[in-house]
């Protein structure tokens, strides 16, 4: 058994699509807005999929995807400039600092520093 995909379900179409690509810099490598899917790509070979199911978006309680940052601190900065809701998780040590952020259907996902 293999990981196959890890989606999150969006009501807000074009917002999510300028939220994963243009502000996370993910790459999107494949789409149908007719379908309403879209998929993601950071290079690591496992996708990340947007799914337009609007009855499910921004529920608590679901996955959270982490992403490694390699800065950090401008990341957050940029992030916080163009909007997007961000909350300090907490850090472990000096090894990693955690933040918190939401994409505009409120699902959660975490930013954090490369572990060293």
């Amino acid at each position: 058994m293999r990981i196959n995909a890890i989606w999150y379900p969006i009501a807000q179409w074009q917002a999510a699509k300028r939220f994963y690509g243009e502000l996370l810099g993910l790459r999107q490598t494949e789409c149908s807005d007719e379908m309403g899917w879209a998929a993601y790509d950071d290079g690591s070979g496992l996708p990340l999929f947007l799914v337009r199911r609007p009855n499910r978006a921004g529920v608590p309680g679901g996955a959270v995807v982490t992403l490694e940052c390699p800065d950090l601190d401008e990341t957050v900065a940029r992030l916080k400039q163009a909007g997007v809701k961000v909350e300090w998780a907490g850090s472990e040590g000096d090894s990693v600092r955690t933040y918190s952020i939401y994409d505009p259907d409120g699902n959660l996902l975490e930013l954090s520093d490369p572990v060293k």
